[in-house]
């Protein structure tokens, strides 16, 4: 595959955007990259009512393949969050020695957070609408943020990310929010400060919720190579390719080559949680997307999520959600939240 390669400065959003229409073209408005460049079309924009955060909206379509990389980094310890529309591959700087492709499931978006110490490469593929947003925001700023919050582990939350990269699949409430920031970027009146707050709003809850997903965690973690990384993400999208038939731990230790004990243990250091309590998760999440955006029947829903009787089912979503599927359907009041 030919690549176009692009290196971002990384030391400040305006540096990145104005290298970026000297290679690519386009044109520069303010803190908007829009227009048709060598690459495709793209619109890219940044908002930052206050120096220590910005939020970028991006969607591009691609002519070409890309691999984009942060070549100088930023200036003050920063974290960085990239939610992504379209799957893409990441590569982590030899730091870290993590590469992966990262797989949305039936997920609308993957999420990955690391701190500014790291390079990051991300390949896309040409012929695709891509979309994601980006946040950025510098360390103290963040620690002040999640003082405020009452999170006392931010500290070693901020520490682990030195050494790690962390990768989420998004929920339905992070998508809403997500979708409500391209919206707002259409937007004619009060956009910048609409784009700010839902940035804001939807930092503070992923953060908050790796923080707290960390302090989960009683025993110490061990290191995991980057080739068995890749095989635990292959063991996730096995196991979420098919609601029907979920494999047992027999079943994926023995296709995936790996001793049941470890492989129950590695998959809930990488995923945070048991493998059938995160596929129970996600049965949840994908019936809930399809209960909000779809018109499917919710017996239909529930064999597609691998329940053959509509009243476990009904029992199952209840349970998760404390409202049952027909309620979802039916109020508006649980459909906005």
């Amino acid at each position: 595959m030919n690549n176009k390669t692009i290196v971002l400065d990384a030391s400040s959003l305006r540096k990145s955007y104005t290298k970026l229409q000297k290679d690519i073209g386009g044109q520069l408005i303010d803190n908007r990259l829009i227009g048709k460049t060598s690459l495709g079309d793209v619109n890219l924009e940044y908002f930052s009512l206050i120096p220590s955060v910005n939020i970028s909206v991006n969607q591009v379509f691609l002519q070409n393949n890309v691999q984009v990389s942060t070549g100088v980094k930023a200036e003050k310890s920063s974290l960085f969050i990239t939610i992504l529309k379209k799957n893409s591959r990441f590569l982590i700087d030899s730091e870290t020695e993590h590469e992966t492709e990262l797989s949305n499931g039936n997920a609308q978006y993957s999420i990955m957070l690391y701190k500014s110490s790291h390079s990051i490469l991300i390949d896309f593929k040409k012929d695709e609408d891509i979309k994601w947003v980006g946040i950025r925001v510098e360390h103290e700023a963040l620690e002040e943020i999640m003082e405020a919050q009452n999170s006392s582990s931010f500290s070693d939350f901020f520490k682990e990310l030195k050494n790690k990269v962390y990768y989420e699949e998004t929920n339905p409430e992070v998508e809403d929010i997500t979708e409500e920031l391209f919206a707002a970027q259409k937007l004619t009146m009060g956009r910048q400060a609409i784009v700010f707050g839902k940035g804001m709003e939807l930092m503070g809850k992923l953060v908050s919720q790796l923080i707290e997903k960390n302090k989960r965690r009683k025993t110490p973690e061990k290191i995991i190579s980057k080739e068995a990384f890749d095989i635990y993400f292959n063991i996730k999208d096995y196991l979420l390719s098919d609601y029907t038939n979920i494999p047992t731990i027999a079943m994926l230790s023995d296709k995936f080559k790996i001793g049941e004990t470890k492989l129950k243990e590695d998959f809930k250091q990488i995923f945070g949680q048991p493998i059938f309590k995160f596929v129970t998760n996600h049965r949840m999440l994908d019936a809930h997307r399809a209960l909000r955006y779809s018109e499917k029947p919710i017996g239909k829903i529930a064999k597609e999520v691998g329940y053959s009787h509509l009243s476990k089912f009904t029992t199952a979503f209840k349970r998760f959600y404390d409202y049952t599927p027909s309620e979802l359907r039916n109020s508006k009041k649980i459909q906005s939240h």
